[in-house]
């Protein structure tokens, strides 16, 4: 359907669970149910979830045979089975330099560009230093140059996944700033955005 709409929309899977494509090809099932996609819906964007390094690299390794044109690591996702029990997701951004080492992994696994996706910040660490730190260190010295940007931030308890999409406050001026401070790097504003007359 978004293909009728427009050929040049980049499009993004659901968050992929990197242990689930890991065990699933270790127990010999086939990938496709996850993996996937008609050739007619390029680009094709793989939006992955995890926290251990080694598991990721192998996640991506395993997805690089499908074509995918980019590879997304959600660091965005205020779901408590993700970002509580599962401690991916938007409990990421609390720890930058655990990102850098799963996308340090990431880019040695893909034969395509690694992306970030995430918020302006997550319960106390929500300040724009804090979201300045998480950017630098994410990607200063390696070959991610793009971040998809939620401009809200993400409360871990006290919010469901449905409230975090609308609760918190935009801030829009804040990826306007990082693209101002971060010149050589690449961010889409997410969230809000209703329609083409918007955006």
């Amino acid at each position: 359907l978004a293909r009728l709409l427009s050929k040049r929309t980049w499009l993004y899977t659901e968050m992929i669970v990197d242990k689930t494509l890991v065990y699933k090809d270790k127990e010999g099932q086939s990938l496709d149910p996850w993996l996937y996609f008609a050739q007619a819906q390029h680009p094709v964007v793989l939006q992955l979830g995890g926290n251990n390094a080694s598991e990721m690299f192998e996640a991506v390794k395993l997805a690089s045979s499908y074509g995918y044109d980019e590879i997304n690591l959600n660091c965005g996702c205020p779901s408590p089975r993700v970002s509580g029990k599962g401690c991916f997701g938007a409990a990421l951004m609390k720890d930058p330099q655990s990102v850098r080492t799963l996308i340090t992994r990431m880019e040695e696994a893909s034969p395509v560009p690694v992306t970030i996706k995430c918020r302006l910040g997550v319960d106390d660490n929500d300040t724009y230093p804090e979201l300045v730190r998480f950017v630098k260190e994410t990607s200063e010295g390696l070959s991610l140059n793009h971040f998809i940007i939620h401009a809200r931030k993400a409360f871990l308890k006290g919010l469901s996944p449905a409230q975090n999409r609308d609760v918190p406050p935009l801030k829009y001026d804040w990826v306007f700033r990082l693209a101002e401070d971060f010149p050589h790097l690449h961010f889409s504003l997410n969230g809000g955005v209703k329609d083409l007359e918007e955006a």
